[in-house]
C-alpha cells in the first residue's frame, strides 16, 4: 500500500514539473529581430523620409543641357535582311559582326551550314500554330 502511495506520489510530481515546463514554455519571449528585418524597417524609414528632389534653376539645366547635347539620343542599331543558303555556320557568324564594330567568339567546334529558308519555314509553321491555338480557345 505504501508503494503505492509513493507511486501516486511521484506520478504527480511528475506530472505537476510536465504541465508547469510546458506552461514555460508556451510563454511569450521577446525574440530580436533578425539582420534583414532591420534593414527593410531601415529602409522603409528612408523611403518615407525621402525629400522631394530639390529645384534646378533653368541656368543650371540649360549648362547641362548644352554640355550633353540636348535631349538624350537613342541610338537604334542598324538592321538588315539576311538570305544564305548552305553557308558553313562559322563563316555565317562572323560575317554578322565583320565591320560593325561588334565582336563576337565563335566556339570551334561549331559546324554545319546555314540556311535561312528553314528559319522563314519554321516561321510560318509556328504562326500557323498560333492561329491554330487561338482558333480553338475562340470555338
Amino acid at each position: 500500500m505504501r508503494q503505492q502511495e509513493n507511486r501516486s506520489r511521484i506520478f504527480g510530481v511528475l506530472s505537476g514539473i510536465f504541465i508547469l515546463l510546458s506552461l514555460v514554455s508556451c510563454s511569450s519571449q521577446v525574440q530580436n529581430e533578425t539582420p534583414a528585418e532591420l534593414a527593410a524597417q531601415a529602409l522603409d524609414e528612408a523611403i518615407e523620409n525621402l525629400a522631394t528632389p530639390p529645384e534646378v534653376s533653368d541656368e543650371v539645366s540649360d549648362v547641362l543641357l548644352s554640355v550633353s547635347g540636348g535631349e538624350p539620343k537613342v541610338e537604334q542599331d542598324e538592321r538588315f535582311d539576311i538570305s544564305v543558303n548552305q553557308v558553313p555556320a562559322r563563316a555565317f557568324f562572323l560575317g554578322l559582326v565583320r565591320d560593325t564594330g561588334f565582336n563576337i567568339v565563335v566556339h570551334p567546334e561549331v559546324a554545319g551550314n546555314i540556311q535561312t529558308g528553314m528559319i522563314i519555314s519554321a516561321a510560318l509553321i509556328e504562326g500557323a500554330t498560333f492561329f491554330g491555338l487561338i482558333v480553338c480557345m475562340i470555338s
